[in-house]
C-alpha cells in the first residue's frame, strides 16, 4: 500500500496548491488532502489505484484529468468553495455517486465518464447543469430525477 499525506504547511509555508503531473502513476491507494488546499492541477493524481478521495471544501479548482484513472469507489462530494473541475477529472474510475456544490460554475467535458453513478446530488440551481448533463459525463438516465438535498 502506498499513500501520501500532504501537510497543512511545509516549512512555515501553508499548501495551498499541488502541482500538475505531481503524483501522476505513483502507485498510489491513499491520499490524505489538506484542509489548506485550494487547487488541484491537471493529472495531479492520475493514474494510480486511490481507492477514495475527501476533496477539502478549501479547494476552488481541480484540474483536468487530476483524479483520472483510478480506483475510486466512493461518493465524490464536491464542497460549496468548488468552482471550477476540468475536463475529465475523476473520468474512469468506480463513483457511485457525485455532490455538485451550489458555487460550482465550470464542469469540463466528461468530468465524470467512466464511472458507474447512480446518484447526482445537486445544490443550488438544479438545472444549471442540463444542457451538458451528457457532456460532463453524468447518465442521462438520471437527467431530471437528480436527488434534490
Amino acid at each position: 500500500m502506498s499513500f501520501v499525506t500532504k501537510p497543512n504547511s511545509i516549512g512555515g509555508l501553508t499548501v495551498t496548491e499541488i502541482g500538475g503531473d505531481a503524483f501522476r502513476s505513483k502507485g498510489l491507494t491513499e491520499v490524505t488532502l489538506p484542509e489548506t488546499l485550494v487547487t488541484i492541477g491537471n493529472s495531479a493524481f492520475y493514474d494510480n489505484s486511490i481507492l477514495e478521495i475527501l476533496i477539502p471544501s478549501s479547494v476552488i479548482s481541480i484540474g483536468s484529468f487530476a483524479f483520472a484513472s483510478n480506483s475510486l469507489n466512493n461518493n465524490i462530494s464536491l464542497k460549496n468553495g468548488c468552482m471550477h473541475v476540468g475536463e475529465s477529472a475523476f473520468r474512469d474510475n468506480n463513483l457511485l455517486s457525485v455532490g455538485i456544490g451550489a458555487y460550482i460554475t465550470d464542469i469540463g467535458n466528461e468530468a465524470f465518464s467512466g464511472n458507474i453513478i447512480n446518484d447526482v446530488y445537486i445544490f443550488g440551481d438544479f438545472s444549471r447543469f442540463d444542457s451538458r448533463w451528457e457532456e460532463i459525463g453524468l447518465p442521462i438516465a438520471l437527467l431530471g430525477v437528480q436527488t434534490r438535498p
